[in-house]
């Protein structure tokens, strides 16, 4: 599979017809295209070259970054910078992609996931817990701040 590139993804029919099973074959082939040029180069690397190619549009990239991101953290202070989301939330990375059209629909859900991800999913009790001063009943928005405000200092050190 190359999901690599902006339009469409790519799937070896082979593997379709193999793996699939009639009834999933027939669902898909409903949304097979004539192929439009060539293979994303990140396919080309994985599929014929075995090699490790990291993926280039812009939603994996994030995801892959995000990920890593936050197991570093993780590694680094000790703690989690991000809570785990939960409920319907549990899928929110996998939801993230670039829009498919240009509605402001598309670009508000995009918006949204990813201000959950960022935003909602700070792991504001252990914020808090860490910094000094605390403040009473503080907000997550002023604890964003005091964060980003002793980075900068700590990095300007």
């Amino acid at each position: 599979m190359d999901n690599d590139g902006p339009d469409h993804v790519v799937v070896f029919l082979g593997d379709l017809g193999r793996d699939l099973p009639k009834s999933e074959r027939d669902y898909w082939r409903s949304f097979n295209v004539a192929p439009e040029g060539a293979m994303s180069q990140t396919g080309v690397r994985r599929a014929f070259l075995g090699e490790w190619a990291e993926a280039q549009t812009p939603d994996l990239k994030f995801r892959a970054k995000y990920r890593r991101f936050v197991d570093d953290w993780q590694k680094q202070e000790g703690w989690a910078l991000f809570r785990e989301p939960t409920g319907p939330d549990t899928n929110l990375l996998q939801q993230l992609r670039v829009p498919l059209t240009e509605s402001q629909t598309e670009f508000e859900g995009s918006l949204d996931i990813l201000a959950k991800l960022l935003s909602d999913g700070l792991n504001d009790r252990e914020i808090q817990r860490r910094l000094q001063p605390r403040v009473k009943d503080e907000k997550s928005i002023t604890v964003r701040t005091l964060v980003t405000a002793r980075r900068l200092r700590t990095r300007r050190a």
